[in-house]
């Protein structure tokens, strides 16, 4: 429910910001997909590792009489050993993987933020620029030109406020962050 409230709230502030925002989400979907496809992918190498480092264990255990006469603990050790190596490489790869999955993942709401903020000064300087009246004013400019010599004529309305802009920039992340949330309660 707050992931809807929070994209509506965007939508209802700032609909084309909300937009433009929107345009960021497939970074976090990428990021979602290799997070997950690592863990899968990894998980698989590494229980294959540590099976065949298991299986030399335990034929060496339930052969102990016939490697023992054999003198053949060193060739079995060290073939234990290789298979441990092989897990613990998956291991690392798994971890570098799992951190730039996550790394990509969690940079989205801060390329959100980014691309909402230049987005919006952007829309902010238009605005100044498109609401100044023929004395120089423009809507910012209003509570104080009040009493400037001669006073403002008429008051401008300001189409982009930095509230706005900020309430449709979280409300949006907010409501991101919520419908991610939904997943976990759908598969269960």
């Amino acid at each position: 429910m707050a992931g809807v409230f929070g994209v509506a709230l965007a939508f209802f502030y700032k609909w084309d910001l909300a937009l433009v925002l929107l345009l960021t989400s497939p970074v976090g979907l990428c990021g979602a997909y290799l997070l997950t496809t690592v863990n899968v992918k990894s998980e698989g190498l590494m229980q294959t590792a540590y099976a065949k480092a298991g299986g030399v264990a335990s034929e060496t255990v339930g052969n102990i009489r016939t490697v023992a006469a054999l003198q053949a603990e060193p060739e079995s050790l060290h073939r234990y050993i290789g298979f441990l190596d092989s897990a613990l490489v998956a291991g690392i790869q798994r971890s570098c993987r799992t951190g730039f999955a996550n790394g990509c993942l969690f940079a989205t709401g801060n390329i959100m933020i980014a691309v909402g903020f230049v987005y919006g000064a952007y829309r902010l300087a238009r605005g100044l620029e498109d609401t100044e009246d023929a004395d120089g004013y423009n809507c910012m400019d209003y509570p104080y030109c009040l009493y400037a010599t001669p006073p403002c004529t008429k008051q401008t309305d300001c189409s982009y406020s930095g509230s706005d802009l900020l309430n449709a920039i979280f409300g949006l992340q907010n409501g991101a962050q919520g419908l991610g949330l939904v997943e976990p309660a759908i598969s269960a």
